[in-house]
């Protein structure tokens, strides 16, 4: 939908039934943290070090892993004394030959909506809250569910209940997670809004 005949400050979307087929077969959209929301592939072209054909669907990554594939890539270092840290790790090695993909858990929190995935598994909850207008499906609130996403892609089968160990452990990679980079509880951030007049 386009407001404004396209004028300055108009706002072009299509809506939540669109962009969740956009994204089919995956569960969601950009919003949230599920596969619909997160998951998009990666194409490299370098004739001169990736052969033709090759094709690697075992490496995940970050957008913050893109800047450290790159210098490695143009064999730059970074090691100065005034160069922030980069927090992403390269990938090449598993561009060049597909059997050194090393997966690490990766985090994620957007707008409340988290997730963590380690290996095959993954762990995702929603958040939902009437005062943002954000719309959620399922449960209000945080419930955290769990899926392997080698034999369940599209996120339909919630094993938390099944795997409630499993589901324990990502919950607590998590939590040292959100408390080493110093994720603001959304709650906090809610207190600081205005109500309404």
């Amino acid at each position: 939908m386009l407001s404004d005949n396209g004028a300055w400050a108009s706002s072009a979307t299509y809506g939540q039934e669109w962009a969740e087929t956009g994204n089919t077969p995956f569960r969601l959209f950009k919003l949230f943290t599920h596969e619909g929301g997160i998951r998009t592939p990666f194409i490299a072209h370098w004739p001169a070090r990736i052969a033709p054909g090759t094709e690697n669907v075992k490496q995940t990554a970050h957008v913050k892993d893109i800047l450290p594939t790159l210098l490695d890539a143009a064999e730059v270092k970074t090691a100065t004394p005034d160069a922030l840290p980069i927090t992403g790790r390269s990938f090449l090695p598993a561009l060049l030959d597909a059997k050194h993909a090393a997966n690490k858990p990766l985090f994620r929190e957007r707008m409340g909506n988290s997730a963590v995935r380690d290996g095959d598994w993954k762990l995702v909850r929603f958040y939902n809250d009437a005062r943002t207008k954000n719309v959620s499906f399922g449960p209000r609130t945080g419930a955290w569910q769990l899926f392997n996403l080698a034999s369940d892609p599209t996120e339909s089968n919630d094993l938390a209940a099944n795997e409630s160990e499993k589901a324990t452990a990502l919950v607590s990679q998590y939590i040292a997670w959100e408390k080493r980079i110093g994720v603001v509880p959304r709650e906090e951030i809610l207190q600081r809004i205005p109500p309404e007049k």
